[in-house]
């Protein structure tokens, strides 16, 4: 069998992830020169690894979650005579004696006739071996491939045109993967992630870089804690921003600068909170993460300007200097001035940065301290600033000042009148606005009333349960055949039989609530208690509520959102997947009912057309099936895609087909597929 041609099916269900291996620390061995990245290495001791690469789930890792698992696992391996795993001349492990089902690792042609993946390379489409994290019942089994460039980059080498590579390897496989982790040196991580977060425009999918301050090689580092952690998250939960991981934090990666060169906690963001914190649990702040502001497919802009630099004030620059830096060919200058903005008013100073900004040069202040903001009018210093032409930087890093005017710059439909206003307005999130005026919120108990009410006229019928693809063996499911009362689970993923939900009998009625807590002296209407109340139901109502709205074709997705979105944003509940039915998303069952306008509400307040459910399945696939023909474009448009195990070929009898398609489809089911399949790709985007 040619591995490159057929390789084996991949369940439909698990998380993949490209991770682009760029160089660093992470994978280097010491030899004679000190440390230095050698090809090959790095999946070979992920390969070895069963928290990275556990095929069969026969691993003790894998066999731990409780004493009858581990008994279980026990009955095959002593304890007290740990199983042995030599290696072969390839550096992979032998199997160990005894049956099949006692062994630990793979032979090496064993994994190679295993699951592959297929990755675009600058050589073309290649077959690679894939790794299989183990199996984790709260979320998605992890399948990741390791794409390691040709050209192992020293993070201190960096150049424009790596930035632009690894833009290109995740625009050639995007439609292919579900998120892309980047392993990079430490050195400039900050630097390729703010460049980053500006070249992937209308990026829809994670991006998450790390690295280590100690390779993976030695037995103490903290290479594996940061790979794990953004293995996980990039497989788990849909963050669609260029973001940083490291010592269990990740950061908004245009945000981060790298503060020290000898501990683990090596990158901070001093003007943002976290994105999510890893400790015991995991915390995402779904309030703080992107939303999607233009209904926009993903693309990559292929160019950054390099007359840019970076000008750090210091008590004593004489003008002079200053001129000099500012002489041709320089276009953008991140300037670094004191405290809040503030550098020396000196009439030549003034002078020379006003001359170059006549020229067309831009000047961006920023601070030179690490928390904070330029401010140009809290000092007389800023304020002659601004008149000289220099623009507010407001709270970006110096990192993404120089990413920013170097993107912005590039782009030739923008006139330096433009780029001057978008150098001080957010555009990855990479700055923070002055606060907006505060209003008098609407009281909570008036807020829980409206909700319940909302509630109650939805009656939350259960429209979660979609069938199964017709891969899967059951048929061709149509809108009009959908049976909500009777609903089943998926042939794959998990079955479950399902019931329809009443918000009468699954939430507390408001004036129930206030006389139980009239009775202990507390007054509900005032209390803190009443506020946990409302934050509960928004947390277990609210999905059920939103999922339901959003397959109706009457107006009640749009009241819930007018009442709610701050909630439903903040908790990122337009992306939730339902745990009730087979983990769908709202925009899920607005493409499977053919409902446009909310299609359009819920993709215009941030959902995510690239969310796959239990089935494996985006929105896309479900508006597709059902002949939704405007709302297929609507997702287009916006950057969705099929999988490659939706794709079905016309000629099932070459072995290049999809394997999954089964064989209880019908013709005249195929047929129509396949129908719907052409009259997607005729759509365009």
């Amino acid at each position: 069998m040619d591995s490159l041609d057929f390789p084996k099916t991949i369940d439909a269900k698990e998380s993949r992830v490209l991770v682009i291996y760029t160089g660093g620390t992470i994978g280097m061995l010491h030899g004679s020169q000190g440390y230095t990245p050698l090809p090959g290495y790095l999946l070979e001791n992920l390969r070895s690894q069963p928290r990275f690469h556990d095929p069969g789930s026969t691993s003790l890792c894998a066999n731990s979650r409780s004493v009858e698992d581990f008994r279980s696992w026990q009955s095959y391996f002593s304890i007290t005579s740990p199983p042995k795993t030599p290696m072969d001349n390839n550096g992979s492990s032998k199997e160990r004696g005894g049956s099949s089902e006692s062994t630990l690792l793979s032979t090496k042609d064993d994994f190679h006739s295993s699951n592959r993946l297929k990755v675009i390379t600058p050589k073309g489409p290649e077959w690679f071996d894939s790794l299989l994290m183990p199996e984790n019942f709260e979320t998605p089994q992890i399948r990741y491939v390791v794409y390691e460039f040709e050209r192992l980059i020293d993070s201190s080498e960096i150049e424009t045109s790596d930035y632009l590579d690894i833009c290109n390897s995740i625009q050639s496989n995007y439609h292919l993967f579900d998120s892309f982790v980047i392993l990079h040196g430490t050195d400039t991580m900050a630097y390729t992630a703010s460049a980053l977060s500006f070249l992937l425009e209308n990026l829809g999918k994670s991006v998450i870089l790390t690295g280590a301050q100690i390779p993976l090689s030695c037995p103490r580092n903290d290479a594996v804690d940061n790979l794990l952690g953004a293995l996980q998250i990039s497989g788990t939960y849909l963050i669609p921003e260029v973001s940083l991981y490291f010592n269990h934090r990740l950061w908004r990666g245009n945000r981060t600068i790298k503060v020290s060169s000898v501990e683990f906690d090596a990158f901070k963001s001093f003007n943002l909170e976290p994105l999510v914190k890893v400790g015991c649990s995991v915390e995402v702040q779904w309030d703080l993460i992107s939303k999607p502001v233009e209904r926009k497919a993903f693309k990559v802009h292929k160019s950054m300007c390099e007359n840019v630099a970076v000008l750090r004030l210091f008590p004593g620059i004489t003008p002079a200097s200053v001129r000099a830096f500012l002489a041709s060919p320089i276009k953008g200058i991140a300037l670094e001035t004191f405290g809040a903005g503030n550098a020396p008013r000196k009439p030549e100073f003034l002078k020379a940065f006003s001359e170059a900004s006549a020229r067309g040069v831009i000047i961006v202040n920023v601070t030179q301290c690490f928390q904070g903001t330029v401010s140009d009018e809290t000092y007389a210093t800023g304020r002659a600033l601004a008149r000289a032409g220099i623009i507010s930087g407001r709270d970006m890093t110096t990192e993404c000042a120089l990413a920013k005017l170097g993107y912005l710059l590039s782009k030739p439909g923008l006139s330096l009148d433009v780029i001057r206003r978008l150098i001080s307005q957010p555009l990855r999130g990479e700055l923070t606005l002055p606060a907006q005026a505060q209003f008098e919120p609407v009281g909570v108990e008036e807020t829980l009333k409206k909700m319940m009410k909302q509630m109650i006229s939805l009656n939350l019928p259960d429209h979660s349960a979609i069938n199964s693809s017709p891969m899967h063996g059951s048929g061709l499911l149509k809108s009009t055949d959908f049976n909500l009362s009777t609903a089943k689970g998926s042939t794959i993923g998990r079955r479950r039989s399902f019931t329809t939900l009443s918000s009468t009998n699954s939430s507390p009625q408001p004036n129930t609530v206030n006389n139980s807590y009239a009775d202990v002296g507390v007054d509900f209407a005032t209390s803190e208690i009443l506020q946990t109340e409302y934050e509960r139901l928004h947390r277990t109502l609210l999905p059920l509520s939103l999922v339901s709205a959003s397959s109706r074709g009457d107006s009640s997705l749009q009241q819930l959102m007018d009442s709610h979105l701050p909630a439903i944003q903040a908790n990122g509940l337009l992306n939730h997947r339902t745990s009730a039915g087979l983990g769908q998303t709202a925009l899920h069952l607005a493409a499977f009912f053919g409902r446009l306008e909310n299609i359009e509400l819920l993709l215009d307040n941030g959902a995510s057309v690239h969310i796959r459910d239990d089935c494996g399945h985006t929105p896309l696939y479900y508006a597709m099936i059902n002949d939704h023909r405007s709302c297929m474009k609507a997702l287009k448009i916006a950057g969705a895609h099929l999988a490659d195990h939706e794709r079905i070929s016309e000629d099932t009898t070459s072995p290049k087909s999809n394997s999954s398609f089964d064989s209880t489809v019908s013709s005249a089911e195929r047929d129509e597929f396949i129908s719907k399949l052409n009259s997607l790709s005729a759509l365009g985007s």
